[in-house]
């Protein structure tokens, strides 16, 4: 079987992508990926054919993190801007990665539906939260309010649907007008009508609301990729030189000031922990001079290794670290910038998982401080039921299984 995976987004929305894409290949099925070409030489390391699709994240990231924050006021002209230019690429560079393929498999690439349309091969769609699907149990994904009334999160659910369905429609109709393809009329109905979804997400965490019957959802449980490389020379040394330290990372999330985030970044820690161990990132936290307890780590690291080896780890709250880190049963404090990491934020906290989450926009080295003592001394039973349910999924293997099923079903031959 051909498959392609379509992915867009930051790491965190690739990571998992590449899980599958691994897992496929392993049995036996033939991979190419689309994504942003930040992950070019990540999928050439891991001999994955690969298509570069629209322009660099990082610096979409980093050229709009005036929007990047809680008000989605300031996000939806930005995503309307970058619909309209990026479209047509994701619309020919998709194309170009699936001629000849037999299903397609999208992940946040929205062109993904119209090149399965034209091509005629199945598509499945890949979500990490459930905020992505319409409930009025959760507000959408880019509002980060929660905990919200249910009729409050319905008519978030309409004004979302028109503003952001009205820049989804000229551009991507476009697109479907060159393939003489019939217009959408209706961003809801395109994304979400008789399309199949995957929902790697644990299934404690993120429960499936009741008001999903019309929709078709596999939750699998979270896509972990296993990174074969080992920590390095250098944080294997910190790490065995003293008592476990305090992780701090934000992943793929830029800062305007990485100079005052690392400052609050290292008050914050040194007043809870003795030691601690900061993850550069896209953030560019680190720089300048640092106390000795404080080591600054500039490449990624295999998460999986190093987290059952600290003594909390500071994030984002991307779905995919926060999965990582309940795997490993460490304490977790979330600090989301943006999208679903309010979602998480704030069912880790309805769980007694971790601490009510800091906005980035208000982190300060105070609140830092109180919200690492409060996850040190909350109840760890949560965490270690949540770590062994974890321990014991696994989100790609199901993946893989629906689809050679729905594909044999298809009279496709997969296996």
């Amino acid at each position: 079987m051909r498959v392609v995976i379509a992915a867009m987004g930051s790491r965190g929305d690739i990571q998992p992508a590449l899980a599958l894409a691994l897992g496929l290949r392993s049995a036996g099925h033939l991979v190419t990926v689309s994504a942003p070409p930040d992950f070019a030489g990540w999928a050439a390391e891991l001999n994955l054919p690969f298509v570069s699709a629209g322009e660099s994240i990082e610096k979409f990231l980093n050229a709009n993190i005036g929007a990047m924050n809680a008000n989605p006021l300031r996000l939806v002209p930005v995503l309307g801007r970058v619909l309209a230019e990026q479209t047509p690429i994701w619309f020919d560079r998709t194309l170009q990665a699936a001629e000849g393929a037999d299903v397609i498999v999208s992940c946040h690439q929205f062109a993904s539906r119209s090149v399965a349309e034209k091509l005629r091969i199945p598509c499945f769609c890949v979500v990490y939260q459930p905020t992505a699907l319409p409930s009025a149990f959760h507000p959408p994904l880019i509002v980060p309010w929660q905990g919200l009334p249910r009729w409050a999160n319905r008519i978030l659910w309409t004004v979302t649907d028109a503003i952001v369905g009205n820049a989804f429609l000229k551009p991507f109709n476009q697109g479907r007008q060159n393939w003489r393809l019939s217009p959408m009329s209706s961003l809801h109905s395109y994304l979400f009508d008789g399309v199949p979804y995957f929902l790697a997400a644990d299934t404690m965490l993120v429960q499936r609301p009741p008001d999903w019957s019309r929709f078709e959802v596999i939750q699998t449980g979270p896509w972990f990729y296993e990174d074969p490389e080992p920590l390095t020379a250098d944080v294997e040394e910190f790490l065995q030189a003293g008592p476990p330290p305090i992780y701090v990372g934000f992943g793929s999330m830029p800062a305007k000031d990485p100079a005052r985030l690392t400052k609050i970044v290292v008050e914050g820690t040194s007043a809870a922990g003795p030691r601690v161990l900061m993850s550069k990132g896209w953030a560019g936290i680190g720089e300048g001079s640092l106390p000795p307890n404080v080591k600054v780590v500039h490449q990624s690291m295999p998460h999986h290794r190093l987290f059952p080896r600290l003594a909390a780890v500071v994030h984002h709250g991307g779905a995919g670290t926060m999965a990582t880190a309940l795997r490993a049963g460490v304490p977790q404090i979330l600090v989301p910038h943006l999208m679903d990491q309010f979602y998480y934020a704030y069912r880790m906290a309805a769980l007694k998982l971790a601490p009510p989450g800091i906005p980035a926009g208000k982190l300060s080295a105070e609140r830092l401080t109180r919200a690492i003592k409060a996850a040190l001394v909350l109840s760890p039973e949560p965490r270690r039921e949540a770590a062994l349910r974890l321990q014991k999924q696994n989100g790609v293997t199901l993946a893989i299984q629906t689809i050679e099923a729905r594909m044999n079903h298809q009279g496709l031959r997969v296996t």
